[in-house]
């Protein structure tokens, strides 16, 4: 596992106590096999790690058509975080992802902020807003 993914995977998904993904998902598109670096078959959401040496600029637009394939598939959608993402916004992420689970399903389960100051809070499902 890379260095990006592990701070996404400790920083932003456990941290914040959000569903667990599957790591490098196998999946056959139109345009091939793929591998997915967090796949959430379940919402139908993939989050995509982007570094600056696994992904140089000029896989943009193949990122691009492999995203498209998913969503055009099956209703996929697809994420794409960097470093910073993660490391100085990883709060405000984690925020943004649960609302998008929660508007697929999850019911907000052990979501919890992860410090003070973090912004995510436990999910009320009596009080129907969302993080």
């Amino acid at each position: 596992m890379f260095p990006l993914e592990r701070r996404y995977v400790r920083d932003v998904e456990r941290a914040h106590g959000l569903p667990s993904a599957r790591r490098q998902a196998r999946r056959d598109l139109a345009s091939g096999v793929r591998y997915l670096d967090n796949y959430y078959e379940r919402y139908r959401l993939c989050v995509e790690l982007d570094g600056k040496s696994s992904h140089p600029p000029e896989q943009k637009w193949r990122d691009a058509d492999r995203d498209n394939d998913n969503l055009f598939r099956d209703g996929v959608q697809t994420v794409r975080f960097g470093m910073r993402d993660v490391t100085t916004r990883r709060c405000a992420q984690a925020r943004r992802l649960a609302t998008l689970f929660m508007r697929r399903g999850w019911d907000g389960a052990g979501l919890r902020p992860c410090g003070d100051g973090c912004p995510v809070r436990p999910h009320s499902p009596e009080s129907g807003e969302v993080p």
